[in-house]
C-alpha cells in the first residue's frame, strides 16, 4: 500500500514536469484549481499525522505541517485568490512590473515542490520500525557551553556595531551587508533557540541546572533585543522553537489552536513592517504599532507578496536572460556552513553569490538602496532548473523525515528533541529563503550537540 501511494506521487510529479515544459504563459484557472486539489490533499493528510511523543499529548505544530502552510501562503495562495477574482496578479506587488505571464509556471513549479517534499517525507525513515536510539540526558557540559557561546556571540555582536541595530532604524540591507555582524546575530539567535529547547525539555527529563536557567534568562534578553531591532523573521524563529518545545510535552496544539496562532502571527507580521521603522523604540510603543489596525494589510498586499512576485521573476529571467547557476547557489550554501570558507573559495569579483542578489539586480538594478529576498522555489530553479526543484524538495523531505524519525525512535532523547525543535522553526520559514537557510542551522545544531558530548566524554576520561 505504501509503495503504491509513493508510486502514484512519483507519477504525479513526472506529469507535472511535462506540464511545466509545455504550459503557455499567463494565468490558467484550471492549473490554479489543480494546485488547490493537490496541495490541500497533502496538507490535510499531514494534519492527520501529528507528532505524539507521550500519551495524551500530540501536536500539529511541527516542521512538516508548518512548512506546508507557510509555503502555501508564499507560493500558491495569491493564485487561488486570483482564481476567485479577489486580486489582480498584475497589481500584486510594490514593483513596477509583477511578471503575471509567469503565473502558470510558478503554479506548476510550486505544486512540483509540494509533491517532491511529500515524497521525501514518505521515505524509508517513515516506513521503518523505530528502534530505541541515542542518549537521553544532555551532555553534562551542554548548558555551560550554550551559556558561554550565547554571551560571547552577543558581546561580539554588540562590539562590532550591533548596538546600532537595536537603537537605530531597521535596515535589512545593512544587516546583510554587515556579514560578520550578521553571522554573530544569527549565532546568538540559534543558540537562544537551542537554549530554550534544552531548558523546556529539561523539565521533562529533570536535568536542568543553574546554567540552564541563566542560559534561558540570557535568551529572554536576546528576544527583547531582536524585538527592538525589528527582525520579525528571527523573532518568529525563536517563538516557534518555544511553542514547539511546549507542544511536545505540555500543551496540545490542534488545528483550532494553530489557526488562532497563525492569525496572530500574520497580523503581527504585517504590523511589524511599520513598527520596526518607528522612532519610538519602547516595547509598548512597538506593540501598539504592530497591532494598530491602520498598519494591517492583507497577506496578498503585504511584503509576502513581494516574495511571490520575485518567484515569478525567476521564471521570467531564467534561463532566457540570466543563465542557470549550475549548482553554484547550492555549493555556496554548503560552503557557508563553515564561516568565511565561502569568501575564501569564491572570488570577490565573481558577482552575486545568492539568488536574492541576482533577483535584486535584475528587478531593481545594481544601484538600488534596498534588497529583495528570494524563495526556496526561486533559489532551486535558478540553480539547476525544474528537475532540481523536484530533486532538492525530495531531499529536503528526506531530511525532515530523518529528524522526525530520530525523535520518534527516542522520544526522551534530549539531543533529538533540540534538533527537532530547531529544524521545525527553520523548515517553517524556509519558503521565503534559499536552501542555505535550513542547511546551516541544522548542521550547526547537530555539531554543537555532538561537540558537547565529545568534550564531556573527554573530561570524564581526564
Amino acid at each position: 500500500m505504501h509503495a503504491s501511494i509513493k508510486t502514484s506521487r512519483a507519477t504525479l510529479a513526472l506529469l507535472l514536469m511535462l506540464l511545466f515544459a509545455f504550459t503557455p504563459d499567463g494565468f490558467s484557472p484550471a492549473l490554479a484549481f489543480l494546485s488547490i486539489v493537490v496541495t490541500v490533499e497533502i496538507i490535510i493528510r499531514t494534519a492527520r499525522n501529528p507528532v505524539s511523543l507521550h500519551e495524551n499529548i500530540s501536536t500539529q505544530f511541527h516542521g512538516e505541517f508548518l512548512f506546508y502552510i507557510f509555503s502555501y501562503v508564499i507560493l500558491l495562495y495569491p493564485y487561488h485568490l486570483a482564481l476567485f477574482g479577489a486580486i489582480d496578479l498584475s497589481q500584486q506587488s510594490k514593483f513596477r512590473y509583477s511578471f503575471p505571464e509567469m503565473s502558470n509556471k510558478a503554479i506548476i513549479a510550486s505544486t512540483i515542490f509540494f509533491v517532491g517534499f511529500d515524497i521525501g517525507t514518505s521515505s524509508v525513515f517513515r516506513a521503518r520500525d523505530m528502534p530505541r536510539l541515542g542518549q537521553f540526558q544532555p551532555a553534562p557540559i551542554l548548558s555551560t557551553m550554550l551559556l558561554f557561546l550565547q554571551v560571547v556571540s552577543i558581546i561580539v555582536f554588540l562590539g562590532l556595531g550591533g548596538d546600532r541595530w537595536i537603537f537605530g532604524s531597521y535596515s535589512r540591507l545593512d544587516q546583510v551587508s554587515s556579514a560578520t555582524v550578521n553571522q554573530f546575530f544569527f549565532l546568538a539567535t540559534l543558540l537562544t533557540m537551542m537554549a530554550f529547547a534544552s531548558f523546556i525539555a529539561g523539565f521533562k527529563l529533570r536535568c536542568n541546572n543553574s546554567f540552564s536557567w541563566v542560559s534561558a534568562g540570557v535568551g529572554a534578553i536576546w528576544i527583547l533585543a531582536v524585538f527592538l531591532i525589528g527582525d520579525r523573521n528571527s523573532l518568529f524563529l525563536i517563538l516557534i522553537s518555544i511553542i514547539t518545545s511546549l507542544s511536545l510535552f505540555y500543551i496540545r496544539v490542534r488545528i483550532t489552536s494553530l489557526a488562532i496562532l497563525a492569525t496572530i502571527a500574520f497580523t503581527a507580521y504585517s504590523g511589524f513592517e511599520v513598527a520596526r521603522k518607528s522612532e519610538d523604540k519602547s516595547i509598548s510603543g512597538m506593540i501598539s504599532e504592530i497591532f494598530d489596525p491602520n498598519n494591517q494589510t492583507s497577506i496578498a498586499d503585504s511584503s509576502l507578496a513581494n516574495t511571490t512576485t520575485s518567484t515569478r521573476a525567476a521564471f521570467y529571467y531564467v534561463p532566457d536572460t540570466i543563465g542557470y547557476s549550475y549548482g553554484q547557489l547550492t555549493t555556496n550554501a554548503i560552503l557557508g556552513i563553515v564561516p568565511k570558507l565561502r569568501s575564501l573559495v569564491v572570488k570577490s569579483n565573481a558577482g552575486p553569490t545568492r539568488s536574492a542578489e541576482i533577483l535584486t539586480d535584475a528587478i531593481l538594478g545594481k544601484n538600488t538602496s534596498w534588497g529583495l529576498g528570494t524563495s526556496i522555489l526561486a533559489d532551486l530553479y535558478m540553480d539547476l532548473g525544474i528537475f532540481y526543484v523536484l530533486f532538492a524538495s525530495y531531499v529536503l523531505g528526506c531530511v525532515w523525515a530523518w529528524i522526525r524519525f530520530r525523535l520518534a525512535s527516542a522520544p526522551n532523547d534530549h539531543d533529538a528533541i533540540v534538533l527537532f525543535v530547531v529544524a521545525t522553526a527553520f523548515f517553517a520559514e524556509l519558503a521565503r529563503y534559499g536552501i542555505a537557510f535550513v542547511i546551516r542551522p541544522i548542521v550547526w545544531t547537530y555539531f554543537i550537540l555532538s561537540l558537547s558530548r565529545f568534550i564531556s566524554r573527554f573530561l570524564h576520561k581526564v
